[in-house]
């Protein structure tokens, strides 16, 4: 059986030594569980068209869109989702829950503690890796 395959786009919004995080609605795939905000890219949409409308749509702001951060896949026994982290800006607004449960900003130490959705722990990973580069061993 071919998987499903999705092109996911989401935002690393960062205030304060914080980072945004999304829950998902309790009806939704992975619900209740947290994420960086983001979905998927429609037909004839750019990554970056995406991720400014379904800033909008989930969290009432509108975000200027930075640099790719990382990318990286997760897959399930049914779909293959190709996910694209990129920095995010707040340009307007202030984010509220429109289409998610609840936001909060937490540090990475903070999301490490929550339960995520499985392509977000991969996000997590990569940036808690980037924040502490293991150290090189001296000789």
């Amino acid at each position: 059986m071919k998987k499903r395959c999705l092109e996911i786009v989401a935002g690393l919004i960062k205030r304060d030594g914080t980072y945004l995080l999304a829950q998902r609605m309790a009806d939704d795939a992975y619900g209740s569980l947290w994420e960086f905000p983001g979905g998927k890219i429609e037909t004839g949409e750019t990554p970056q068209q995406a991720l400014r409308r379904e800033m909008a749509e989930e969290l009432g702001i509108d975000v200027a869109i930075g640099s790719r951060v990382v990318a990286y896949e997760d897959e399930s026994d049914t779909l293959k989702i190709n996910v694209t982290l990129y920095e995010c800006a707040i340009l307007s607004g202030e984010p509220v829950p429109l289409e998610c449960s609840d936001i909060l900003w937490l540090t990475l130490d903070q999301i490490a503690g929550k339960p995520l959705a499985p392509a977000d722990k991969k996000a997590l990973d990569f940036l808690r890796e980037r924040a502490n580069p293991p150290k090189e061993e001296k000789h």
